[in-house]
Order: C-alpha cells, then sequence, then structure tokens
C-alpha cells in the first residue's frame, strides 16, 4: 500500500497515537526533501524551542485569576480584567512537545488548567490591588485537545495534497524522482492555515522558559514614548516629575517596573493611561 495512503488511513482511524502519526509523516517528509514540514513535524515532536516559530493554533487566550486562601482560585475584579485583556498579558503560548500536551490532558485534576503569571507583572498587580496574592492563567482542557486535533488535521490536509498531485510512494516507502521533483515544486507548508502563523513579540505570558533579554528593545522603547506622550496629556500636578523618572530609568527593567506600579496604584487619576501602563509592563515581563 501506498505509504501517503497509509497514513491517511491511521490519521482518520483514530487508533494512532499522534506522535506515531507524526513519525511517519517525518518519515515521508525526509523522503521527499520537505524542509520545511520536517522542521514542523520536529517542532511538534520535540516543542518549540523559539517563540517566534510557535504557530498560531498554539496561541491562545486564557483568564488570570487569584488564589484567596479561603476561596481558593478567583477570577480578578473586572476593570483589572479589562486592562489585561487590552495587552496580551492572559495570552498562553504552548510551546511543549505534542506529547507533553497530551500528558497534561490525561493528568488533569480538572477540567482547567493553571499555567505561571509573570511576576513582574504580578507584583504590579498586587499594588494595584494593594493585595499579596498569587496570580495564575487558566484554560480548558480542550483548549490542548483543539491543538491536538488542528495538528492531526494539518496532517490529514497535508496527505491528500500530495495524493491530489499523485505523490503517493510505495509499499517499501520509496518515492520515485519525479514524485520528489514534483512535490519540492508544489507542496509548501505556507499554504497550510495555521501552520506558519507569524507570533510578534508583544506576549508577555509563556507556559514555558525562553532566553531572556535584558535589553529594552526597539519596540518597548517605542511603547515608553508612548505612554510618556499619554501622561504629558495628564491633569496631574507632577506629570513632569513621573516623566523624568520614566526617562532616567528607561533602561533599568526592575526599576522601571517599580515606577509603573506605583503609577497604576493611582487608580482614576490615570485611568486613561492604564491600558498603556498595562502593555508595557507585560512587555517588560517577556524580557
Amino acid at each position: 500500500m501506498s505509504i501517503v495512503i497509509n497514513l491517511q488511513k491511521n490519521i482518520i482511524s483514530n487508533n494512532a497515537n499522534i506522535k506515531d502519526l507524526l513519525r511517519e509523516a517525518l518519515l515521508i517528509a525526509s523522503k521527499l526533501k520537505l524542509n520545511d514540514f520536517k522542521i514542523w513535524i520536529g517542532n511538534e515532536l520535540k516543542g518549540y524551542s523559539n517563540r517566534n516559530e510557535i504557530p498560531s493554533y498554539r496561541i491562545v487566550s486564557g483568564e488570570v485569576k487569584l488564589f484567596n486562601p479561603y476561596q481558593g482560585w478567583q477570577s480578578i475584579p473586572a476593570d483589572i480584567a479589562g486592562l489585561l485583556n487590552e495587552t496580551t498579558a492572559n495570552t498562553l503560548y504552548f510551546h511543549q512537545s505534542i506529547a507533553e500536551l497530551e500528558d497534561l490532558i490525561l493528568k488533569k485534576d480538572s477540567e482547567s488548567l493553571a499555567f505561571s503569571f509573570p511576576e513582574d507583572l504580578a507584583s504590579t498587580l498586587r499594588k494595584a490591588l494593594n493585595i499579596n496574592v498569587k496570580f495564575a492563567i487558566f484554560t480548558h482542557t480542550s483548549t490542548l485537545a483543539s491543538i491536538i486535533e488542528q495538528v492531526k488535521t494539518t496532517l490529514l490536509e497535508w496527505t491528500l495534497k500530495l495524493e491530489e498531485n499523485q505523490i503517493l510512494g510505495d509499499e517499501n516507502m520509496s518515492f520515485s524522482n519525479e514524485e520528489k521533483d514534483k512535490a519540492q515544486q508544489t507542496i509548501h507548508i505556507k499554504n497550510f492555515n495555521g501552520v506558519m502563523g507569524n507570533v510578534d513579540n508583544s506576549g508577555n505570558l509563556s507556559t514555558g522558559n525562553y532566553n531572556q533579554n535584558t535589553t529594552i528593545n526597539n519596540s518597548i522603547d517605542s511603547k515608553i514614548n508612548e505612554l510618556i506622550d499619554k501622561i504629558d496629556s495628564l491633569d496631574i500636578s507632577d506629570k513632569s516629575q513621573i516623566i523624568q523618572e520614566i526617562e532616567e530609568n528607561k533602561d533599568d527593567k526592575k526599576k522601571l517596573t517599580q515606577i509603573l506600579g506605583q503609577l497604576m496604584t493611582r487608580g482614576s487619576e490615570i485611568a486613561t493611561v492604564l491600558p498603556a501602563i498595562g502593555e508595557l509592563v507585560s512587555k517588560l515581563g517577556q524580557l
């Protein structure tokens, strides 16, 4: 039987493990020299080490909650939740291998899963709410299941595209030179929705550790300038002093985060600039 048709049957049977399906697909991609698919399959099997390579179907919004020692995990106040929703502070980037995602589903104690929240942003929220609690971001286990289903669907669409172009292989798991040439000319990963979704660096919340960059990059520098302009338009007596402190500490992540945290505690007085503060804090949190 054709190696491509066999993979199709395994995908729709629902009996094969997703890891085995990916390994079979890796074999096909390697024999056809489809390097972009090899990279994608390898990332799914091993996990994504580069945040910018995480595809769009692995990026989801969650709910930030605080832990009440008497009542357990609770939703944060609506005004703060609204602030976070205007940033990417409630966003999860699932970089783990497909096997780890499966394990998270199988080992779950409930329908919800909790993930770590950036400590810098958590500290700012504690000051804004005037409470000493811990925060986490929650999502439903069905979110992880949908990621796995998206991978299966992409694999099936890929094999159908191969079949459509009469790139099938044989029972010996071999492809003719003609099939290899045709595959390299017609089969490109960019044609499969969601696989090559670009991710910018605006998100601050991750479910894993990435290399930390302590240099304030151009994106953050731009956000600092935007915030300064907004503060300058406020009707508060000490705005010049605030602007000066921000400018003097723009290259000091820790000090700048403290300044922003103190500013957030002023509530309605600076309400119009809260979204800009929250976005800048979330960017600082990813460094």
